[in-house]
C-alpha cells in the first residue's frame, strides 16, 4: 500500500508532498516527491499530516475520571490500555 500527498513527519523534519509505503504490517519506505510506481494500492491523503510509526499512548478515564484513581497506580493504567 502507498499513502501519497501527505505532510510526512520524520526525525529529519517534515516532508511536504511526501509518501509512505507499507508492506504487510511494516513501514517499508518514506519519501517525498513523485511516489514509487510499483505500489499495488494507492491512497491520496490530500495534504493531511502523517506521522509513520507514532503510537499515541495518551488516554483518559471513562466518564472523565483519572485512570490512576480507579486502579491504584501506574501499573493498572498500563494494563487498562
Amino acid at each position: 500500500m502507498l499513502l501519497t500527498n501527505a505532510r510526512v513527519v520524520t526525525p529529519a523534519g517534515v516532508r511536504e508532498a511526501g509518501w509512505v509505503r507499507i508492506a504487510g504490517d511494516r513501514i517499508s519506505g518514506v519519501g517525498s516527491g513523485p511516489p514509487p510506481p510499483d505500489a499495488p494500492t494507492c491512497h491520496e491523503l490530500g495534504g493531511r499530516w502523517l506521522v509513520p510509526g507514532f503510537i499515541d499512548l495518551h488516554v483518559h478515564g471513562g466518564g472523565g475520571h483519572a485512570m490512576l484513581a480507579w486502579g491504584g497506580g501506574p501499573g493498572w493504567c498500563g494494563r487498562a490500555v
